[in-house]
C-alpha cells in the first residue's frame, strides 16, 4: 500500500474510533483528538484549525461541547464521518495535487429556478471531479427534486452544502438524502415552517445548518446575538451568513470580523460562519500552496 493511502487510512480508521469515543466522554475526546491532529498538522490551515480548538476548548465550560453533543446525539455518525472526510481529505489536502496548476477547492455553480437542467450541474461536478474539486456550494435557486439527490448520491467523494430557501420536502426526497452522507442541508432560518424540516432531519440522522441572508440594511454587524438566538431554536451545530449580491464590502468585513471574534469566545452552541469571507480564506491559503 502507498504511504498516502496508509496515512489516509490511519486518518480515517482514527476518525471513526474517535466519534465512537466522543458518544461516551466527549470533552476528552475531542481535546486528545485535537492535541493528536495539531501534533502532525503539516500546513499552516490545519495548525491554524488545530490551534483556534485548541484555544476554544482550554475553556471547560465552552459552548463548544454542548455544540458537539448536540450534533453527535442528533446525527448519524456515519454522515460526521463521510462529509468530514471529502472535505479535509479530498478537498483540502489531495484534490489540487491532481493538476499541476491551483484549482478552488470549492466551487458555486450558478443555477435559476426556473431553468435549471440537472444534468448541467452533474457534468459541472465531474469535470470539477476531474480537476480534483470535491466540495460544491449548492444555492437556493436549484430545485428540490429526486434527481438532485441522485447526483449528491453519484458523487461519493465529494461533499455538498445544500442551502435550501423554501422548499417542503417530499417522503421521497427524505429518503433519498438519508442516502447521501455527503449532504449538509442548509436551511433559510428565516423561514418557520423549517422547523419541522428540522425535526425531520434530526429523526434521520441527517447532517443539517442553518442560514441566514444579509444586506446592506441588516443591522448584524451591530449585535449578531439578536440574530443568534432565534436561531438556537433549531438546535443547529451551524450557522452560514451569506451576504447578499449587493452588499457593501465595509459591511461584509464588519460582520466577517465579528463572526471571527464570536468564534474565539463562543457565547452560544454554534459554530458561525460567514460564507464568503471564510471561503475566501481557505482559498487564500490553499492557493500559497498549503
Amino acid at each position: 500500500m502507498q504511504p498516502q493511502k496508509i496515512s489516509r487510512a490511519l486518518i480515517i480508521s482514527t476518525l471513526e474510533r474517535g466519534i465512537k469515543d466522543m458518544k461516551k466522554d466527549p470533552k476528552r475526546t475531542i481535546r486528545r483528538l485535537t492535541d493528536l491532529g495539531q501534533e502532525f498538522a503539516k500546513t499552516p490551515l490545519q495548525s491554524y484549525v488545530f490551534s483556534l480548538l485548541q484555544h476554544v476548548l482550554e475553556v471547560e465550560d465552552s459552548p463548544y461541547y454542548e455544540m458537539l453533543e448536540q450534533l453527535l446525539y442528533y446525527t448519524d455518525e456515519k454522515n460526521i464521518l463521510t462529509f468530514g472526510i471529502n472535505i479535509s481529505l479530498n478537498s483540502w489536502m489531495n484534490g489540487e495535487k491532481q493538476t499541476s496548476y491551483h484549482t478552488p477547492w470549492i466551487l458555486i455553480p450558478e443555477m435559476q429556478a426556473e431553468h435549471t437542467d440537472l444534468s448541467v450541474l452533474a457534468s459541472t461536478i465531474r469535470k470539477g471531479n476531474q480537476l480534483g474539486i470535491h466540495s460544491y456550494w449548492i444555492d437556493e435557486e436549484t430545485p428540490i427534486c429526486d434527481e438532485l439527490y441522485r447526483i449528491f448520491s453519484a458523487f461519493p467523494d465529494c461533499a455538498f452544502f445544500h442551502t435550501v430557501h423554501k422548499a417542503i420536502f417530499t417522503p421521497s426526497q427524505y429518503s433519498l438524502l438519508s442516502a447521501c452522507p455527503n449532504v449538509m442541508t442548509i436551511l433559510n432560518a428565516d423561514h418557520a415552517e423549517h422547523f419541522e424540516t428540522v425535526v425531520n432531519l434530526r429523526a434521520q440522522g441527517s447532517l443539517y445548518g442553518i442560514y441566514h441572508r444579509y444586506g446592506n440594511d441588516d443591522r448584524i454587524d451591530l449585535d449578531l446575538h439578536s440574530l443568534i438566538q432565534p436561531v438556537l431554536r433549531y438546535r443547529s451545530a451551524f450557522c452560514f451568513l451569506i451576504a447578499d449580491p449587493g452588499c457593501a464590502e465595509q459591511k461584509r468585513q464588519l460582520v466577517a470580523a465579528q463572526v471571527r471574534q464570536m468564534r474565539l469566545h463562543p457565547s452560544y452552541p454554534v459554530f458561525l460562519s460567514d460564507v464568503y469571507s471564510d471561503l475566501a480564506q481557505i482559498e487564500k491559503w490553499l492557493g500559497n500552496g498549503i
